[in-house]
């Protein structure tokens, strides 16, 4: 399997075979929607319902085609995530902010707890590709925060343990600036662990009070 084809042999039953490849899209039903971006163009296919897919969103992404202004085909990437909104279109936002658009791709809910997710492809303007980037992908609860430049996610853990933390990108890489934890102790007390980015490292501090509701 590549970007566009998968390959494979098909075995007779006296045990003779042929090679050939068939194109991906054609092993999947759905529906293909056209979005134009600051300088490129999205062909998106998708499935044309949303069944097999998390409850807030109404369409899985089968391969998104991505064209530069010149209608010339840059890539394709495959299982992308999800859509969600009614118009099948893709979050465009600079994650980096460096003034280029990225991709903000809906990829999981959170089941009983908050924690839903993004895909984020990051525009490289060396490749001219966009790039599946881990550490922006695996946070939750993402929000980008274009006047203050940084990356906002929360987290929780069960019902006694929720988090918060700030991002920002230094030096090209995205650097946790600040991060709150508060976990909810069995002896009535609720711990609070903040951690600030100073001088290259994160510095914590631990504060202890006693739950005002117990």
């Amino acid at each position: 399997k590549d970007d566009e084809w998968y390959y494979g042999d098909f075995i007779y039953p006296n045990g003779k075979y042929i090679s050939g490849k068939i194109y991906a899209d054609d092993m999947l039903d759905g529906d293909t929607h056209t979005q134009y971006a600051k300088n490129h163009k999205f062909q998106i296919f998708h499935s044309s319902s949303s069944e097999d897919s998390p409850w807030s969103a109404i369409a899985t992404i089968h391969s998104i085609r991505v064209y530069d202004k010149n209608n010339k085909k840059i890539q394709t990437i495959r299982d992308a995530g999800y859509l969600t909104n009614k118009n099948y279109t893709l979050d465009m936002i600079d994650v980096n902010f460096d003034g280029h658009e990225d991709m903000m791709i809906y990829s999981h809910d959170g089941g009983a707890g908050p924690n839903n997710g993004y895909n984020f492809y990051v525009y490289n303007p060396k490749s001219k590709r966009f790039e599946y980037n881990l550490i922006l992908s695996g946070l939750t609860q993402t929000e980008v925060d274009t006047k203050a430049k940084m990356i906002i996610a929360a987290w929780r853990n069960g019902a006694a343990e929720d988090g918060y933390e700030e991002s920002k990108w230094i030096n090209g890489k995205l650097t946790m600036t600040k991060q709150t934890v508060e976990t909810y102790m069995q002896d009535d007390n609720i711990r609070t662990v903040t951690c600030v980015y100073q001088k290259g490292k994160l510095k914590c501090e631990t504060i202890m009070v006693k739950d005002a509701n117990q």
